[in-house]
């Protein structure tokens, strides 16, 4: 079968975010800019509509920009006597290439809103260009439909107010050139009739749904209407915590009456930017009248997503460096700080726990740029390189193959990291002051993008959207681990094309601890075991323990032995039902380390058999016990009685999470079996597609 490669670059600049000491919540990677200040350095004010998009390359080739036709309705400063304006944003797609910045404004026909214009360097033939000014806070975009108009940092009540406000700061009175009716009817000029009931949310299903891995959300209640028409979903934006909403795009909406909606959780989406977080969601149907959930969809991770030709897509991580994973390294300034290089290896080791490979190479690189040239480069931007306001950086580049005509895989080819030379930081492992930011937290963070994880909202994880200054989230939280064990099984199945799959890393024990294990005794009470050599150097141990998985509070400490090999063990006679503990090693010296980090989950729980995504798409996950899977069997039963899929399973221990292929399955409902000796489950799977 003829392939072709797509030598696609998509840099998705991921990103972590700051809150300024004297400001209240930033968005990811952005500061605010006041609206006077952008309104004050704003050559052109202009009320327009996206009509068209190009993408072209700049004049030497090595980035890609898109040249925006803005149809002219209303001008408030500055003059244009054409009926349109063409405005640049950075970014777009070329051919086969495509290069995206997340925090970046990207713009989608039929798009209406404020632009705030400034000319543009950046030429798109021989005519005159703008670009917004402080991009995505440049442009205040407008919802007709719900009579909403948007920036980063707020939501206006009404697109009537957005005009008076802008136009008070600008001491002007919008001109009208061209009327749009919908908006003149959001904007008061007209009533938009409203024939349909409020749409009211009864109840959804299930109570947790990751994003990005076709997650079906089941939603009922009444008055939706009879079909989608122009209703739609709307989940809280994890960009911004949730003070907009996303979005799904079409292809994830499934099956749409007036009493029940299936839809998937979204991860990556562009109108707005964002990706689907934890909150209260919303349903709008075609009247349009609002209804929200009456509690809040817990989303505890999302899968980095993005749509190539209506199709949503996932990204692989890879065997890039030959050894299995990625290997990261050092520029020259950036190895030349020691307490920086040990903040980032700290970060790195955080993330063992999903298995994930990826280490860091000796000496510095020879190269000291972010680009597609095969180098993870870790680095301190050059003055002002990252844009104000920017901690951290990671730019992930994906590359794509499949048959023509069919399916594409993608993949991630290279992964670089810069961080702000200029912060205030505190490389650790002391605590930052009040006016420090924590570098380890914010590489944690950066990583978590790298693996392939976008935003959430709960500040129990890395991935969480927003870090304070003094704030501390140095440990990847259970959501986060789990989120990146689906990533890493996902890499490990070989697709029809491309580089050869990733190859899991375990999770290294400090070099002297030879085992950790946690054993439940009864309801209250877990057994924790330990085997260490050469303790020479160590003081003693601390017993962590955290409900979570993050933070971690001390229960007990017990004092280092003195044969070559000891083995030691510790009692918690107050163990919750689903306990994380870790070893904190204390050194003589007064340094640390910490063990990985073990789960000890109740009796009941010990119990379970899950299979999960359900309903699932190409795979889904098997959750259980190793002892409960010790010589057992599990068959997949079509609706005719047929065995379709069979798997025997042995020499296993402790929780597992077994990925199963379903691709070679066609969509439709399937009867699970999981049977041994000792216990039999039954349960039913349902493949979507």
């Amino acid at each position: 079968m003829k392939k072709h490669l797509l030598n696609l670059l998509y840099a998705s600049l991921l990103c972590c975010c700051f809150i300024p000491a004297n400001a209240g919540t930033a968005s990811c990677m952005l500061t605010p800019v006041p609206l006077g200040q952008r309104v004050q350095q704003a050559t052109l004010i202009v009320e327009g509509k996206v009509l068209a998009q190009q993408g072209f390359y700049d004049a030497i080739r090595k980035t890609i920009f898109t040249s925006n036709t803005i149809q002219i309705l209303k001008t408030l400063k500055g003059t244009v006597a054409a009926p349109t304006i063409t405005i640049i944003t950075e970014g777009g797609t070329v051919g086969n290439q495509m290069v995206l910045h997340t925090s970046t404004l990207q713009l989608a026909p039929g798009q209406t809103g404020i632009f705030l214009c400034i000319p543009s360097d950046v030429k798109a033939g021989n005519i005159p260009t703008f670009m917004v000014y402080s991009s995505q806070q440049g442009f205040i975009a407008y919802d007709p439909v719900l009579n909403e108009a948007r920036e980063p940092f707020r939501k206006y009540t009404s697109i009537e107010s957005s005009r008076g406000e802008v136009a008070q700061i600008a001491g002007a009175f919008w001109k009208t050139k061209l009327s749009d009716p919908l908006i003149d009817k959001a904007g008061g000029k007209g009533a938009i009739l409203k024939t349909t009931a409020t749409p009211i949310i009864t109840a959804f299903a299930p109570a947790i749904a990751p994003g990005g891995i076709g997650t079906l959300l089941t939603i009922t209640g009444f008055n939706f209407g009879a079909s989608q028409g122009t209703g739609f979903v709307e989940f809280p934006n994890a960009n911004d915590g949730g003070l907009s909403f996303v979005r799904p795009p079409a292809s994830d909406y499934i099956t749409w009456t007036d009493n029940q909606i299936v839809v998937r959780v979204p991860s990556s989406v562009v109108l707005p930017s964002g990706c689907a977080g934890t909150g209260n969601f919303r349903v709008t149907n075609t009247d349009p009248a609002t209804g929200i959930s009456p509690t809040p969809l817990i989303i505890p991770y999302t899968y980095t997503n993005f749509e190539s030709g209506g199709v949503t897509y996932r990204a692989d991580l890879i065997n890039d460096n030959g050894a299995g994973g990625y290997t990261f390294q050092y520029s020259s300034n950036f190895l030349a700080n020691t307490a920086a290089v040990g903040a980032f290896e700290r970060a790195l080791d955080s993330w063992c726990l999903t298995q994930i490979n990826w280490n860091t190479a000796a000496g510095a690189a020879a190269v000291n740029v972010i680009a597609s040239d095969g180098v993870n480069i870790v680095r301190f931007d050059n003055g002002t390189e990252l844009p104000v306001g920017v901690l951290g950086r990671l730019s992930s580049y994906y590359s794509g193959c499949g048959p023509v005509g069919g399916p594409f895989n993608w993949y991630v080819t290279e992964m670089d990291v810069a961080f702000d030379d200029g912060a205030n930081w505190q490389f650790g492992p002391a605590l930052p002051s009040f006016s420090q930011y924590d570098f380890e937290s914010v590489a944690a963070h950066e990583l978590g993008h790298g693996h392939q994880l976008n935003h959430v909202i709960n500040t129990n994880d890395v991935m969480h959207y927003a870090i304070a200054n003094s704030q501390v989230r140095r440990t990847v939280g259970p959501d986060d681990i789990t989120g990146g064990n689906y990533v890493t099984t996902n890499s490990l199945i070989p697709n029809s094309c491309g580089p050869t799959p990733m190859i899991v890393q375990p999770c290294p024990l400090p070099v002297r601890l030879l085992s950790f294990i946690g054993k439940r005794l009864d309801v209250g009470t877990v057994e924790l075991q330990w085997q260490v050599a050469e303790e020479e150097d160590i003081d003693g141990y601390a017993i962590e323990r955290s409900e979570q998985g993050s933070p971690f509070t001390e229960i007990g400490r017990v004092t280092s032995g003195t044969t070559a090999i000891n083995t030691y063990s510790f009692l918690d006679i107050s163990a919750p039902n689903d306990v994380f503990y870790r070893l904190r090693i204390l050194e003589k010296d007064g340094s640390i380390s910490y063990s990985a980090t073990v789960r000890v989950r109740s009796f009941d729980m010990a119990n379970e058999v899950t299979l999960f995504p359900n309903p699932a798409q190409d795979r889904t996950m098997l959750h259980a016990d190793g002892e409960l899977l010790e010589g057992a069997s599990l068959r997949l039963i079509n609706t005719a009685g047929k065995t379709v899929f069979s798997r025997s399973f042995s020499g296993l221990s402790g929780m597992q999470e077994i990925t199963l292929d379903l691709s070679a399955l066609p969509a439709g409902v399937y009867f699970y079996e999981l049977g041994s000796n000792r216990q039999q489950f039954r349960g039913k799977l349902v493949k979507s597609r």
